[in-house]
C-alpha cells in the first residue's frame, strides 16, 4: 500500500464510521505494522499482546476497537471503530479499487487475428494470445503471459507476468493467477513398457477454473487425462502448489503453500489444507475438513474431520500421541524394567494392572442395579427415526422423530456408553455419544458448534459435556497459528491437569472410569494405575 493517496484521520473516520481521539488533521499515506509504525503511516491494533507497541509506535494514526481504552498516554491519533481488523480490510479494498486499471494492447504483444478480446482489456509486452482464444471484458494480461489455442477467460480476470495457460483450458471471471502459474500442463501419466522404460499416456482433457478463484505464484494445475481437472468457485491456492490430473477441488476450499494433490483425488467444499500437505491419488476428502501442516493423507476422510501427521490421524488422537512422543525415552526405560520384572516372575507388572482395571470395571457393571433412564432429544434437521446403538453397533432402541423431537425410555442393566444416530447405516445427519444412567438425558443442538450435539441432564453426561467443551477450547488455541511454542507446551500441561481435575470430580460415576482408562491409563505406570483405582469409592472398585 505504498504510494497511496494521502488521507486524514477525519476522512478515515468518516469512511469507517469511527470516532477520533486526537488530531483529526493527522495525515497518512501508507500502512505499517504497529511495531514498525512511522510518521505518515496507518497502523492497527487487533491483538491485545501488541498493545505495548501502541505506546511507542511512530505511526500517525492507529485503528482500534471502539471498546479499547489505553492504559497509558498515546502519541498517535486513535480512530475507534466497531471492528479494527475488518476496517483495515475495507481500507485496503478501497485503495485497490481506486488504482487505475491498465488498458490497451501492447504493440509488442502477439494476439492472433482469430482470437476474441473483450473491451477495456490490457495485454502487455510479449504476451501471446493464440487463435480461437476468447478473452472477456476488463481482463488484465501482463507481459510474457501465454494464452493457448481455444482458451476461454472470463471477465475481469487478471493474469500476472509469466502465467501460462495451455490450449483448451477455461478460466472463469474475477480470477487472479499470479506470476509463473501453469494451467493445463500434461498430467503425470506413464505406463511401463517391455523395454524397462515408460510410455507416455496422452493427456487429452483440460482444466476448468470457475469464478472468483485465486492461484498463487508458480502453482501448477495439470490437465486431465480425459474430461477435466476442476477448481470450483471461490477456491484460494497459495504459491508452489501441485494439482494433479483429474483432481476436483470444491467451492471455497483454501490451501497453503507447497501442498501436493495426486491424480483423481477429490477435495470437498470449505476445506483448509495447511502448508506442505500431501494427498495420495484416488483419495476423497469430505467437506469442511481441516488438515495440519506436513500431513499426509492416503485414505478417504469424512466431512468435518481434522487430521494431523503422517499418516494423518484425527486431531485429538494426534495431540495425545504427540504428548507421548517426548516421553519415549522414559517409557523405554519403563518397558525394560517391566521386562526384567517379568523375567524375575515378579507380579507387579503393567499387564496385571490393566487386568485389575478391567476387573474393576466388570465388578462395577455386575453390581449395578437395573436403572431407568430416559433420553429426550430435540435436534433440528434430524431424519424421521433415531437409533440407540451399543458399543458393538447393536441397536438398543429406536424412536420416531416429530419436528426434531424424540424420546427413549429404558433400563440400563449396567453402566454403559451408547451412540445415538438418526440412521442405521449411512445417511446419518448427526451422531452423539451418551452415558446411560438413571435420570433424564437431554440431547440438543450445540449453539457454539453446529457439528456437535450437547448431551446433558445426568451427572456423568454433564461432566462429559463440560470436559469436551473445556478441552475443545484448549485444542482450538493449540491449533491457532499465532500460538507460540511456549504456549503450546503450557496448553498440553493444562489439558493434562484438566483431565486429572475432572477425573477427581467424577470418581463416583462411569465418566470417571472412562477418563482413567481412555485418557490417562495409557501414560501411567502399573503402580500409578493401581493408585488411581484405589482413589475410587469402595463401591466403584
Amino acid at each position: 500500500m505504498k504510494h497511496m493517496m494521502e488521507f486524514t484521520a477525519e476522512m478515515i473516520a468518516g469512511f469507517l464510521g469511527g470516532d477520533i481521539v486526537g488530531n483529526k488533521d493527522a495525515k497518512v499515506h501508507t500502512v505499517s505494522s504497529i511495531e514498525e509504525g512511522r510518521a505518515g503511516s496507518l497502523a492497527y491494533l487487533t491483538n491485545p499482546k501488541y498493545e505495548p507497541f501502541l505506546y511507542t509506535t511512530g505511526a500517525s494514526i492507529v485503528l482500534v476497537d471502539r471498546a479499547f481504552e489505553p492504559s497509558q498516554p498515546v502519541a498517535a491519533t486513535l480512530v475507534k471503530v466497531d471492528d479494527a481488523g475488518a476496517c483495515v480490510l475495507k481500507l485496503l479494498e478501497m485503495y485497490n479499487a481506486a488504482k487505475p486499471r491498465r488498458k490497451g494492447i501492447s504493440g509488442r504483444a502477439s494476439v492472433s487475428e482469430r482470437a476474441q478480446v473483450g473491451q477495456e482489456c490490457y495485454i502487455g509486452d510479449f504476451a501471446v494470445v493464440e487463435e480461437e482464444a476468447v478473452i472477456g471484458e476488463g481482463c488484465q494480461i501482463y507481459p510474457q503471459v501465454y494464452v493457448g489455442r481455444g482458451v476461454r477467460i472470463g471477465d475481469n480476470t487478471t493474469l500476472y507476468p509469466g502465467v501460462k495457460i495451455y490450449e483448451g483450458c477455461i478460466v472463469g471471471a474475477n480470477c487472479i493467477l499470479h506470476a509463473g502459474a501453469v494451467i493445463g500442463a500434461d498430467g503425470f501419466g506413464f505406463m511401463p513398457n517391455a523395454a524397462g522404460g515408460f510410455d507416455k499416456i496422452p493427456q487429452l482433457g483440460n482444466v476448468v477454473i470457475e469464478d472468483d478463484v485465486e492461484i498463487g505464484a508458480n502453482t501448477c494445475i495439470d490437465r486431465a487425462k480425459t474430461d477435466s481437472t476442476v477448481i470450483r468457485r471461490g477456491v484460494k491456492l497459495d504459491n508452489l502448489i501441485q494439482i494433479g490430473h483429474n483432481v476436483q477441488i470444491g467451492e471455497n476450499t483454501v490451501s497453503s503453500a507447497q501442498t501436493g494433490i495426486a491424480g483423481t483425488s477429490k477435495v470437498g467444499r470449505n476445506c483448509f489444507l495447511a502448508g506442505q500437505v500431501g494427498i495420495a491419488d484416488h483419495v476423497t476428502i469430505g467437506d469442511r475438513v481441516k488438515v495440519g501442516s506436513k500431513s499426509g493423507l492416503d485414505k478417504n476422510v469424512p466431512d468435518d474431520e481434522i487430521r494431523f501427521g503422517y499418516p494423518a490421524l484425527p486431531g485429538m488422537q494426534y495431540h495425545r500421541s504427540a504428548a507421548v512422543f517426548k516421553r519415549l525415552p522414559e517409557l523405554a526405560q519403563q518397558v525394560r524394567a517391566l521386562e526384567k520384572q517379568l523375567q524375575n516372575s515378579q507380579k507387579n507388572n503393567s499387564m496385571k494392572k490393566i487386568l485389575i482395571l478391567a476387573a474393576a470395571a466388570a465388578v462395577l457393571c455386575s453390581c449395578a442395579n437395573k436403572n431407568k433412564y430416559a433420553v429426550d432429544g430435540k435436534v433440528e434437521g434430524a431424519n424421521s427415526m433415531v437409533y440407540l446403538f451399543d458399543e458393538k453397533d447393536n441397536i438398543l432402541d429406536s424412536a420416531a422423530v416429530a419436528n426434531g423431537v424424540f424420546r427413549f425410555e429404558g433400563v440400563a442393566e449396567k453402566p454403559q456408553t451408547a451412540i445415538l444416530r438418526d440412521a442405521r447405516d449411512d445417511g446419518a445427519t448427526f451422531g452423539a455419544m451418551l452415558i446411560l444412567e438413571p435420570g433424564t438425558i437431554n440431547v440438543t443442538d450445540d449453539a457454539q458448534n453446529p457439528y456437535r450435539k450437547k448431551v446433558t441432564g445426568t451427572p456423568a453426561n454433564d461432566a462429559s459435556d463440560a470436559y469436551a467443551t473445556a478441552g475443545s477450547a484448549l485444542v482450538q488455541e493449540f491449533r491457532n497459528p499465532e500460538t507460540t511454542a511456549e504456549r503450546r507446551e503450557a496448553i498440553e500441561q493444562e489439558y493434562e491437569q484438566l483431565t486429572r481435575t475432572v477425573l477427581d470430580q467424577n470418581r463416583d460415576n462411569l465418566f470417571g472410569v472412562m477418563l482413567l482408562s481412555q485418557q490417562l491409563g495409557y501414560e501411567l505406570s502399573g503402580q500409578e494405575l493401581l493408585d488411581e483405582i484405589a482413589k475410587f469409592p469402595a463401591e466403584m472398585q
